[in-house]
């Protein structure tokens, strides 16, 4: 019976130990726990880790730095570590002038945004901007370009459209002279605007053909100071029609 109950008191003895282990590694747990807690907590509050710095990068003409600040403030006032660099990405891309923008952070309160502009080739239509890859974007009408030349057609023609201008600005570019406004009908008719006031009627047919006619004659026929040609009709096969100012 001795034996018996000496061992009965060793198991009860283990058990106790064992138990008080658990607890402390129960309270080390809580207390880990509430610690985690409270950095995390203490790391949301927006005044632990505030963004003290936005450097933006690239070159841009159309975007205002006030629209930046705007746009930019509601997201970098909530702390370094609540910053959220894909909802900075989105809304900066929602602005028509921004072509590409890349968003980073930099330890400890820095934000680090590049991003490029559009490049603009023409106005499509009076209405949006043709950059140059031929995509179309649309400006608010306050922040629209006025020196550009300007593209006139359906929109249905537009990748068309703008190949053409392309093509032609390259073969008038010897003469001296560029294009201001190429305007299309809906029946394919081509009709240019140099900048030099001439008006040129290309028509549906053979325009590159009576556009090369045109780079021909130009010298010898429209380069003289002392009358200036106001409407040039490219579309006769054997000869052009011209009416002088």
């Amino acid at each position: 019976m001795a034996k018996k109950t000496k061992t009965t008191i060793k198991a009860q003895s283990a058990t106790r130990m064992l138990s008080a282990k658990q607890m402390r590694l129960a309270t080390l747990i809580i207390l880990a726990c509430s610690i985690l807690i409270w950095f995390i907590v203490k790391l949301q509050n927006p005044t632990t880790l505030p963004v003290k710095l936005v450097e933006v990068e690239g070159q841009y003409h159309h975007i205002k730095p006030k629209q930046l600040k705007q746009l930019l403030m509601p997201y970098v006032s909530k702390g370094f570590f609540n910053v959220s660099v894909r909802a900075i990405k989105r809304q900066l891309l929602t602005l028509p002038w921004v072509d590409k923008v890349a968003v980073s952070q930099v330890w400890p309160h820095k934000i680090v945004i590049h991003f490029t502009e559009q490049q603009p080739l023409a106005l499509w239509n009076d209405s949006s901007v043709i950059n140059t890859r031929g995509e179309l974007f649309t400006p608010k009408s306050d922040n629209m370009p006025t020196h550009l030349p300007r593209l006139r057609g359906n929109l249905v023609q537009e990748p068309a459209i703008v190949y053409a201008y392309q093509r032609m600005s390259r073969k008038l570019k010897s003469l001296g002279v560029h294009i201001s406004t190429l305007s299309v009908s809906p029946n394919h008719s081509y009709t240019l605007m140099l900048d030099n006031g001439m008006e040129i009627m290309l028509g549906q047919q053979r325009i590159w053909q009576r556009l090369h006619r045109f780079v021909k004659v130009y010298p010898r026929l429209f380069m003289a100071k002392h009358r200036h040609a106001q409407i040039i009709d490219m579309r006769y096969n054997n000869g052009i029609a011209v009416k002088w100012s």
